[in-house]
Protein backbone atom coordinates (compact mmCIF):
# COMPACT_ATOMS: atom_id res chain seq x y z
CA UNK A 1 0.00 0.00 0.00
CA UNK A 2 2.89 2.57 0.64
CA UNK A 3 4.71 1.80 -1.84
CA UNK A 4 1.65 2.11 -4.47
CA UNK A 5 1.29 5.79 -2.74
CA UNK A 6 4.34 6.81 -3.29
CA UNK A 7 4.34 5.79 -6.90
CA UNK A 8 1.99 8.25 -7.21
CA UNK A 9 3.68 10.70 -5.36
CA UNK A 10 1.86 10.49 -2.09
CA UNK A 11 3.36 10.56 1.34
CA UNK A 12 1.81 8.05 3.89
CA UNK A 13 1.76 9.30 7.56
CA UNK A 14 0.74 7.17 10.17
CA UNK A 15 -1.56 7.35 13.28
CA UNK A 16 -0.05 5.74 16.41
CA UNK A 17 -0.31 5.63 20.00
CA UNK A 18 2.68 5.07 22.49
CA UNK A 19 1.35 7.10 25.39
CA UNK A 20 -0.27 3.43 26.93
CA UNK A 21 -1.25 -0.12 25.58
CA UNK A 22 -4.19 -1.86 25.25
CA UNK A 23 -3.87 -3.57 28.77
CA UNK A 24 -6.11 -2.31 31.18
CA UNK A 25 -4.47 -1.05 34.42
CA UNK A 26 -4.53 -1.81 37.73
CA UNK A 27 -7.27 0.34 39.27
CA UNK A 28 -7.80 -1.27 42.73
CA UNK A 29 -8.06 -4.61 44.32
CA UNK A 30 -11.90 -5.42 43.48
CA UNK A 31 -11.05 -4.47 39.72
CA UNK A 32 -10.79 -7.58 37.73
CA UNK A 33 -8.40 -5.86 35.18
CA UNK A 34 -5.99 -5.91 38.02
CA UNK A 35 -5.48 -9.65 37.77
CA UNK A 36 -5.36 -9.85 34.06
CA UNK A 37 -1.96 -9.65 32.31
CA UNK A 38 -1.98 -9.52 28.13
CA UNK A 39 1.11 -7.50 27.70
CA UNK A 40 4.40 -5.47 28.85
CA UNK A 41 2.76 -6.10 32.87
CA UNK A 42 3.51 -9.64 33.00
CA UNK A 43 7.28 -8.78 31.89
CA UNK A 44 8.10 -5.89 33.75
CA UNK A 45 5.73 -3.57 35.13
CA UNK A 46 7.34 -0.88 37.04
CA UNK A 47 9.85 -0.61 33.43
CA UNK A 48 7.05 -0.27 30.53
CA UNK A 49 4.43 0.86 33.12
CA UNK A 50 4.35 4.33 35.50
CA UNK A 51 2.88 3.28 38.64
CA UNK A 52 1.15 4.99 41.52
CA UNK A 53 3.58 6.36 44.15
CA UNK A 54 3.21 2.80 46.48
CA UNK A 55 4.00 1.13 43.40
CA UNK A 56 0.64 -1.07 43.58
CA UNK A 57 -1.96 0.56 41.27
CA UNK A 58 -1.74 2.10 37.75
CA UNK A 59 -0.84 6.14 37.43
CA UNK A 60 -3.39 7.51 34.48
CA UNK A 61 -2.97 10.53 32.67
CA UNK A 62 -4.92 9.78 29.28
CA UNK A 63 -8.01 7.99 30.45
CA UNK A 64 -7.42 5.12 27.97
CA UNK A 65 -5.13 3.36 30.24
CA UNK A 66 -2.31 2.91 32.86
CA UNK A 67 0.32 5.45 31.29
CA UNK A 68 3.13 3.98 29.21
CA UNK A 69 6.53 4.57 31.07
CA UNK A 70 7.87 6.47 28.57
CA UNK A 71 10.67 8.56 30.62
CA UNK A 72 12.55 4.99 31.40
CA UNK A 73 15.18 4.41 28.50
CA UNK A 74 14.21 0.68 27.95
CA UNK A 75 10.64 1.70 27.42
CA UNK A 76 11.34 3.96 25.47
CA UNK A 77 13.97 1.80 22.90
CA UNK A 78 10.76 0.29 22.42
CA UNK A 79 9.04 3.27 20.51
CA UNK A 80 11.87 4.06 18.74
CA UNK A 81 12.69 0.45 17.32
CA UNK A 82 9.42 0.81 16.31
CA UNK A 83 9.56 4.01 14.33
CA UNK A 84 12.67 3.22 13.00
CA UNK A 85 10.87 -0.02 11.42
CA UNK A 86 7.82 2.06 10.27
CA UNK A 87 9.90 4.11 8.53
CA UNK A 88 12.78 2.38 7.46
CA UNK A 89 11.57 -1.08 6.44
CA UNK A 90 7.56 -0.13 6.05
CA UNK A 91 8.65 3.78 4.31
CA UNK A 92 6.19 5.65 6.02
CA UNK A 93 7.06 9.38 5.86
CA UNK A 94 5.40 10.75 9.15
CA UNK A 95 3.67 9.95 12.43
CA UNK A 96 0.56 11.31 14.45
CA UNK A 97 1.56 10.87 18.14
CA UNK A 98 -1.87 10.17 19.97
CA UNK A 99 -1.76 12.10 23.46
CA UNK A 100 1.37 13.02 22.65
CA UNK A 101 2.49 14.97 25.77
CA UNK A 102 3.00 11.73 27.76
CA UNK A 103 5.81 11.27 25.66
CA UNK A 104 7.21 14.35 27.59
CA UNK A 105 6.28 13.27 31.24
CA UNK A 106 9.97 13.45 33.14
CA UNK A 107 8.02 11.33 35.89
CA UNK A 108 8.55 7.61 36.33
CA UNK A 109 6.43 6.90 39.43
CA UNK A 110 3.35 8.65 40.87
CA UNK A 111 3.51 12.01 38.88
CA UNK A 112 2.87 13.91 35.61
CA UNK A 113 5.39 16.66 34.32
CA UNK A 114 5.85 17.80 30.74
CA UNK A 115 8.95 19.33 29.79
CA UNK A 116 10.24 20.10 26.30
CA UNK A 117 13.97 20.89 26.91
CA UNK A 118 14.89 17.69 29.06
CA UNK A 119 16.86 15.99 26.86
CA UNK A 120 15.85 12.34 28.67
CA UNK A 121 11.93 12.63 27.49
CA UNK A 122 10.59 10.63 24.63
CA UNK A 123 9.80 13.38 22.20
CA UNK A 124 13.79 14.89 22.78
CA UNK A 125 15.07 11.29 21.62
CA UNK A 126 12.90 10.85 18.89
CA UNK A 127 14.46 14.00 17.43
CA UNK A 128 17.75 12.84 17.87
CA UNK A 129 17.18 9.66 16.37
CA UNK A 130 14.63 10.13 14.06
CA UNK A 131 15.95 13.65 12.40
CA UNK A 132 12.77 15.62 11.31
CA UNK A 133 12.53 16.30 7.65
CA UNK A 134 14.29 20.34 7.56
CA UNK A 135 12.33 23.32 6.75
CA UNK A 136 13.68 23.85 3.37
CA UNK A 137 13.00 20.19 2.26
CA UNK A 138 15.05 17.24 2.08
CA UNK A 139 14.85 13.73 3.61
CA UNK A 140 13.54 12.94 6.88
CA UNK A 141 9.88 12.15 8.52
CA UNK A 142 7.59 14.66 9.67
CA UNK A 143 6.26 14.65 13.52
CA UNK A 144 2.74 15.59 14.82
CA UNK A 145 1.80 16.06 17.82
CA UNK A 146 -1.65 15.58 19.14
CA UNK A 147 -0.45 18.19 22.63
CA UNK A 148 -3.33 17.27 25.00
CA UNK A 149 -3.57 14.22 27.82
CA UNK A 150 -5.22 14.80 31.20
CA UNK A 151 -4.42 16.89 34.08
CA UNK A 152 -0.93 18.30 35.28
CA UNK A 153 0.65 20.41 32.73
CA UNK A 154 -1.07 18.13 29.95
CA UNK A 155 -2.35 20.69 27.67
CA UNK A 156 0.76 21.97 26.05
CA UNK A 157 -0.54 23.44 22.33
CA UNK A 158 2.65 25.53 21.43
CA UNK A 159 4.74 23.59 23.77
CA UNK A 160 6.43 20.88 22.07
CA UNK A 161 10.36 21.91 21.00
CA UNK A 162 11.08 22.77 17.01
CA UNK A 163 11.12 19.54 15.02
CA UNK A 164 7.48 19.18 16.25
CA UNK A 165 3.88 20.16 14.18
CA UNK A 166 1.00 20.32 16.16
CA UNK A 167 -2.74 19.73 16.14
CA UNK A 168 -4.39 22.96 16.86
CA UNK A 169 -7.41 22.75 18.94
CA UNK A 170 -7.39 26.44 19.48
CA UNK A 171 -7.85 26.98 15.55
CA UNK A 172 -10.80 24.15 15.73
CA UNK A 173 -13.07 25.79 18.59
CA UNK A 174 -12.13 29.39 17.52
CA UNK A 175 -13.27 28.61 14.00
CA UNK A 176 -16.36 26.30 15.50
CA UNK A 177 -17.12 29.04 17.76
CA UNK A 178 -16.73 32.53 14.84
CA UNK A 179 -19.38 30.29 12.37
CA UNK A 180 -21.57 29.09 14.82
CA UNK A 181 -21.84 30.82 18.53
CA UNK A 182 -21.39 34.46 17.52
CA UNK A 183 -23.47 36.64 19.58
CA UNK A 184 -23.36 34.04 22.38
CA UNK A 185 -19.26 33.69 22.37
CA UNK A 186 -17.24 36.70 21.91
CA UNK A 187 -14.67 36.18 18.93
CA UNK A 188 -12.74 39.29 18.11
CA UNK A 189 -11.54 40.23 14.28
CA UNK A 190 -7.78 39.64 16.10
CA UNK A 191 -8.44 36.03 17.63
CA UNK A 192 -9.62 34.86 14.66
CA UNK A 193 -7.01 36.62 12.80
CA UNK A 194 -4.59 35.06 14.85
CA UNK A 195 -5.86 31.64 14.16
CA UNK A 196 -6.11 32.27 10.34
CA UNK A 197 -3.04 33.29 9.99
CA UNK A 198 -1.17 30.79 11.44
CA UNK A 199 -1.31 31.25 15.28
CA UNK A 200 1.87 32.88 15.51
CA UNK A 201 1.11 33.45 19.16
CA UNK A 202 1.89 29.35 19.50
CA UNK A 203 4.32 29.20 16.94
CA UNK A 204 6.26 32.22 16.82
CA UNK A 205 9.69 29.93 17.16
CA UNK A 206 8.51 28.03 14.28
CA UNK A 207 6.99 28.03 11.16
CA UNK A 208 2.59 28.49 10.18
CA UNK A 209 2.72 24.75 8.47
CA UNK A 210 3.94 23.53 12.00
CA UNK A 211 0.25 24.49 13.21
CA UNK A 212 -1.81 21.27 12.01
CA UNK A 213 -5.76 23.47 11.09
CA UNK A 214 -8.55 21.36 11.74
CA UNK A 215 -12.42 21.58 11.80
CA UNK A 216 -13.71 17.68 12.89
CA UNK A 217 -11.17 15.11 13.14
CA UNK A 218 -12.03 11.26 14.58
CA UNK A 219 -13.01 12.53 17.77
CA UNK A 220 -16.26 14.15 18.35
CA UNK A 221 -18.34 15.86 15.76
CA UNK A 222 -18.00 14.78 11.66
CA UNK A 223 -18.95 18.02 9.54
CA UNK A 224 -22.03 17.37 9.16
CA UNK A 225 -22.98 17.15 12.61
CA UNK A 226 -20.70 20.60 13.34
CA UNK A 227 -23.72 22.24 10.99
CA UNK A 228 -26.72 20.65 11.07
CA UNK A 229 -26.81 19.39 15.37
CA UNK A 230 -27.23 21.73 18.55
CA UNK A 231 -25.82 19.43 20.63
CA UNK A 232 -24.94 15.45 21.29
CA UNK A 233 -26.99 12.64 21.43
CA UNK A 234 -25.54 10.27 23.29
CA UNK A 235 -28.89 7.51 24.08
CA UNK A 236 -28.40 5.35 21.42
CA UNK A 237 -26.51 1.84 21.90
CA UNK A 238 -22.87 1.49 21.30
CA UNK A 239 -21.33 1.86 18.76
CA UNK A 240 -23.13 4.62 18.04
CA UNK A 241 -23.13 5.96 21.95
CA UNK A 242 -22.49 6.73 24.09
CA UNK A 243 -18.98 7.66 23.48
CA UNK A 244 -16.25 8.63 25.49
CA UNK A 245 -14.45 10.10 22.11
CA UNK A 246 -14.62 13.95 21.70
CA UNK A 247 -15.85 16.46 23.64
CA UNK A 248 -19.33 17.21 24.71
CA UNK A 249 -18.42 20.79 23.92
CA UNK A 250 -18.62 21.19 20.35
CA UNK A 251 -19.60 24.34 18.97
CA UNK A 252 -22.11 23.21 16.93
CA UNK A 253 -25.29 24.80 15.29
CA UNK A 254 -28.31 23.76 13.31
CA UNK A 255 -28.27 27.18 11.19
CA UNK A 256 -31.79 27.05 12.00
CA UNK A 257 -32.83 23.95 10.64
CA UNK A 258 -32.66 24.96 7.01
CA UNK A 259 -30.69 22.11 5.24
CA UNK A 260 -29.50 24.53 2.10
CA UNK A 261 -27.90 26.70 4.53
CA UNK A 262 -26.30 23.78 6.75
CA UNK A 263 -24.29 22.70 3.46
CA UNK A 264 -23.20 26.53 3.02
CA UNK A 265 -22.02 27.03 6.47
CA UNK A 266 -19.80 23.58 5.93
CA UNK A 267 -18.52 24.91 2.44
CA UNK A 268 -17.16 28.07 4.25
CA UNK A 269 -15.93 26.32 6.91
CA UNK A 270 -13.77 23.95 4.72
CA UNK A 271 -13.01 27.15 2.59
CA UNK A 272 -11.43 28.71 5.41
CA UNK A 273 -9.67 26.17 6.15
CA UNK A 274 -7.78 25.40 3.40
CA UNK A 275 -6.98 29.18 2.76
CA UNK A 276 -5.83 29.18 6.26
CA UNK A 277 -1.76 29.20 7.39
CA UNK A 278 -1.09 25.92 8.92
CA UNK A 279 -1.28 22.63 7.28
CA UNK A 280 -5.13 21.40 6.70
CA UNK A 281 -6.27 18.45 7.92
CA UNK A 282 -9.68 16.67 6.71
CA UNK A 283 -11.04 13.86 7.46
CA UNK A 284 -12.15 10.80 5.19
CA UNK A 285 -13.68 8.02 7.24
CA UNK A 286 -12.81 7.41 10.86
CA UNK A 287 -14.47 5.03 13.37
CA UNK A 288 -17.38 3.20 12.82
CA UNK A 289 -19.33 5.72 14.53
CA UNK A 290 -18.20 8.43 12.48
CA UNK A 291 -19.81 6.44 9.66
CA UNK A 292 -23.03 6.04 11.19
CA UNK A 293 -26.22 6.00 9.23
CA UNK A 294 -27.45 7.68 12.61
CA UNK A 295 -25.14 10.92 12.06
CA UNK A 296 -28.68 12.69 11.26
CA UNK A 297 -29.75 12.22 15.22
CA UNK A 298 -26.04 14.51 16.14
CA UNK A 299 -24.71 11.52 18.13
CA UNK A 300 -21.31 12.73 19.92
CA UNK A 301 -18.37 10.40 18.42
Amino acid sequence: MVKAFHDQGIKVYIDIVYNHTYEGGAWNANDPTTYTIVSWRGLDNPTYYELTSDMQYSYDNTGVGGNYNTYNSVAQSLIVDSLVYWRDTMGVGGFRFDLASVLGNTCTVGCFNFSNTDSNTAISRILRELPPRPAAGGSGVDLYAEPWAIGGNSYQLGGFPAGWSEWNGSYRDTLRQAQNDLGVITITTGQLAKRFAGSFDLFSSRNPWNSTNLMVVHNGFTLNDLYSCNGPNNNQAWPYGPSDGGSTTNYSWNQGGAAIDQRAAARVGVAVLMLSAGTPLMMGGGRISAQSPLQQQCLQR
